[in-house]
């Protein structure tokens, strides 16, 4: 059976996504950072039915209940990469920010 978990002190990749919060969840000893959990065995019995439990969201695959990989869908990955790519674009506009403003003419290029 595919594992809901949340709480309102701990935030998870989701609401990462939804809201650009970072926060862990724990379980045991092991750093989760998904709110839907399945096994492998599962995984391998209904791979699909293991992606629409995550509703969207990347649901963590567990071995021998230690988080193995994460099955993430693909406008989840499309979305954090975008986000990735709009923080590194950020810490370029930010070290040019000091830089000296030249006007040109559209006529000019």
């Amino acid at each position: 059976m595919v594992a809901k978990l949340h709480s309102v002190e701990k935030t998870c990749l989701k609401c990462y996504l939804e809201y650009g919060l970072t926060h862990w969840m724990m379980s045991m000893a092991n750093t989760l950072l998904a709110e839907t959990t399945a096994s492998v065995s599962e995984l391998k019995r209904n791979p699909m039915g293991t992606v629409a439990a995550g509703d969207g969201f990347p649901v963590a695959i567990l071995n021998r209940n230690e988080p193995a990989f994460y099955c993430v869908p693909a406008k989840a990955f499309e979305a954090l990469l975008d986000r990735l790519e709009d923080a590194e674009l950020n810490a370029i506009a930010d070290e040019r920010a000091g830089e000296a403003i030249i006007k040109i003419a559209l006529d000019d290029l």
